[in-house]
């Protein structure tokens, strides 16, 4: 199932990259590659984020927490919580050819890609003791959302990769009637990214919710050997 996704969501987003790709060829033409202009460089890194731990939140105010991985079945308490660590940031330098009826020709020189976020926050509801049974069990529990985020984006790092530098190699040379923006160079990057990042996503929300399935939280309650813990 989760191979259907991800085949539908490329087949989706291949046009946009399509259109995409027509620009070079005029660029190309318009824009004469001068002496000495060096290739283009990536530099691409994933972040070792630091894991932040929560233990302010109790059960009430979990559900309002914005912005996590967790899919809790219906009847069942939310009661923990790992963020995703799935953002890609993109910075991008260059140089200019200026030409006399204020049109540009723009050659990437360098573009930088950072996947994932300084820190990963993850959440144990306030209402168990720090070092209590339930404490240990939901802490084990979110510690295995963090290996698979981990896990599942650094398998999908060297195809973000490629597809960045195929954004690269399509965006360079561009012919601009304006100067450039660096916000909406830096977007036109990050869309040749988004059909990898999609992909990646929906395959963390497919491993992550293997584990938030009514048959896990028994599971992991039966495993955990607490007594008095009330999952639903």
């Amino acid at each position: 199932m989760l191979a259907g996704v991800m085949h539908m969501l490329r087949i989706t987003l291949l046009g946009v990259l399509l259109a995409l790709a027509a620009f070079p060829a005029l660029a190309a033409e318009q824009c004469p590659r001068p002496p000495g202009i060096p290739e283009p460089r990536l530099e691409f890194s994933v972040t070792q984020s630091q894991l932040v731990l929560h233990h302010d939140v109790d059960l009430l105010g979990l559900p309002r927490v914005q912005g996590h991985v967790e899919t809790v079945p219906p009847g069942w308490a939310l009661q923990g919580l790992t963020f995703s660590n799935d953002k890609l940031e993109i910075g991008i330098s260059w140089r200019i050819q200026r030409f006399s009826n204020g049109n540009v020709c723009l050659w990437i020189d360098k573009v930088t890609a950072t996947l994932g976020l300084p820190e990963l926050q993850v959440y144990v509801a306030a209402n168990y003791p720090e070092g209590s049974c339930e404490y240990r069990a939901i802490l084990a529990h979110e510690n295995r959302h963090v290996a698979i985020n981990r896990d599942t984006v650094q398998a999908h790092v060297p195809a973000i990769r490629q597809s960045l530098l195929d954004g690269i190699r399509a965006s360079n040379p561009l012919f601009l009637s304006t100067e450039p923006d660096k916000q909406l160079l830096a977007r036109r990057l990050q869309s040749f990214t988004n059909m990898e990042l999609q992909v990646m996503r929906a395959e963390l929300r497919q491993r992550n919710g293997a584990i938030d399935t009514p048959e896990a939280y028994r599971q992991q309650q039966k495993d955990s050997g607490c007594r008095n813990w009330k999952m639903k």
